[in-house]
């Protein structure tokens, strides 16, 4: 009986519906191609969420007078939500249902959409914009055409103080993008915690690359998954092959360094963890994505948003609290931001060069007899079902 309910509560899981509601004409949706779609959905979701905070963050920072420093606060809130609920999922996506925990954590995701819209709704249309002391600040941006003028800081009047509207940081706005940022984290570590680990052991270790390729947009993403698929490249050769597009991108940072060219972003990638048990793949993954978040996602913010500070000009004031940058020293935002960046361009590509030499331990790096006995009976579901319910049937008679 104990085998019985257990193998029935497995096909439970594997089946298509609404809570207890799952109607046989549903499960034809239940199939990886279908979760797939609905993956690649998420993706789009939390790919536009996030891209949508990075393109306003600096009219957010006009609108509510605050800083880079405090925008950095803004982006990392979610890595901390990262640092938190890594090892938490990591440890119980092989004990609860997987896909509903996706599903639940990405309601909250939409739920911090909400919320970071709140504060418009709050505050209003940013008319203090238009007051008279920040049309002095533009107009004095405009006659001047050296940069060496703006640092006088003399032709800047400060005599508005008791004008209603002003520049002050608005607290409660700072604080409704910060939840929502920890919001949009839940959902991050969901996707990447649960989501692709589920979607690798629901597919053959040489399909899952092609698989999990084609969430990112990145055409370069869906060619290595090709390439793995059709030369099962050792373990050696991957990790020299990540170690040379550090190079390369090494020396694309040294020509943006000096040319003045604007820092490019690039889809990221993610690379599924081979060296530990099926069971502990998501654990180790949360593990991982606990300690990048420590030194790498949390840090990252804080540091950029002191280099741009530190190349601002002339900062916006009133009533001697002081807002947003109006200016940079475009030349040493440059410098700071593409040296610091190839930099630790150069630390990384130090510790991949590290990897090469202990890559050669990993076995069976596409080893599918288990998880092919797992495909098996993930395929006859049907069947499986109606053996339970004659043993059931059997038990009772």
């Amino acid at each position: 009986m104990t085998n019985n309910k257990s193998a029935e509560s497995e096909l439970t899981d594997h089946m298509c519906g609404l809570g207890s509601w799952r109607p046989k004409w549903s499960q034809i949706f239940a199939s990886t191609k279908v979760f797939m779609i609905i993956l690649c959905g998420l993706a789009v979701s939390q790919g536009a969420a996030f891209a949508y905070m990075i393109a306003s963050i600096t009219t957010l920072e006009k609108r509510y007078a605050f800083g880079s420093t405090i925008t950095g606060i803004i982006l990392i809130a979610d890595n901390l939500a990262d640092l938190v609920f890594s090892p938490i999922f990591g440890y119980l996506a092989n004990r609860v249902h997987r896909p509903r925990m996706i599903a639940i954590c990405h309601v909250i995701v939409a739920f911090g959409c909400y919320l970071a819209a709140l504060p418009y709704f709050i505050y209003g249309p940013g008319v203090h914009l238009l007051s008279g002391s920040n049309k002095e600040i533009v107009g004095r941006l405009m006659k001047y055409n050296k940069s060496t003028e703006f640092c006088d800081q003399n032709n800047f009047d400060n005599n508005m103080c008791g004008e209603s509207g002003g520049s002050e940081t608005a607290i409660l706005a700072v604080i409704l993008l910060c939840i929502a940022s920890v919001f949009y984290g839940i959902g991050y570590v969901a996707f990447y915690i649960i989501a692709i680990p589920f979607m690798d052991d629901s597919v053959r270790k040489k399909n899952s690359p092609l698989y999990l390729s084609v969430i990112p947009t990145a055409t370069g993403i869906f060619l290595g998954g090709v390439f793995i698929r059709k030369f099962l490249p050792g373990p050696r050769l991957l990790t020299s092959l990540v170690t040379i597009v550090e190079v390369f991108a090494i020396m694309g940072m040294l020509s943006a360094l000096f040319l003045g060219c604007p820092q490019s972003q690039f889809a990221g990638t993610h690379h599924n963890s081979r060296m530990v048990d099926k069971e502990d793949k998501s654990f180790a993954i949360g593990l991982m994505t606990a300690f990048m978040t420590c030194f790498a996602f949390i840090p990252y913010p804080l540091v950029y948003g002191a280099v741009a500070d530190a190349s601002c000009l002339i900062w916006e004031s009133k009533c001697g609290h002081r807002g947003n940058c109006w200016a940079y020293d475009t030349y040493k935002f440059r410098r700071n931001l593409h040296g610091l960046t190839l930099g630790m361009y150069f630390i990384g590509s130090v510790f991949d060069v590290i990897v090469i030499f202990l890559s050669k331990r990993i076995k069976n790096l596409y080893n599918d007899e288990i998880e092919d006995q797992g495909l098996e009976t993930q395929d006859n579901h049907m069947k499986l079902k109606t053996d339970v319910n004659k043993q059931l049937a059997n038990s009772y008679d």
